[in-house]
């Protein structure tokens, strides 16, 4: 029988991420969709350090939205974003 928990869990793409990532354009991130689509979006990024490390934690964790791998999706995500030097500095 399954967990009522997990049945209340979104599931894949929707799944928001562990705390928003505020851009430097003014986007933000909120699930593993946005964050998906928006590496998708910008193929030139993909040398920088960590991109394809926040990539692959993406996929993970949308495969298997666990709060560990929604955690780590989402700090590779950050980490790539800064290193590429797109996030708001507030």
């Amino acid at each position: 029988m399954p967990q009522r928990s997990a049945a209340r869990r979104p599931s894949g793409w929707s799944t928001p991420l562990s705390e928003p990532i505020r851009l430097s354009n003014g986007a933000t991130l909120m699930t593993l969709g946005d964050a998906g689509r928006f590496i998708g979006d910008h193929p030139e990024n993909r040398p920088r350090l960590g991109w394809n490390e926040a990539a692959s934690g993406l996929l993970i964790a949308a495969d298997k939205p666990t709060p560990e791998n929604v955690k780590t999706a989402t700090d590779r995500t950050h980490s790539a974003m800064y290193f590429a030097r797109l996030l708001r500095v507030s």
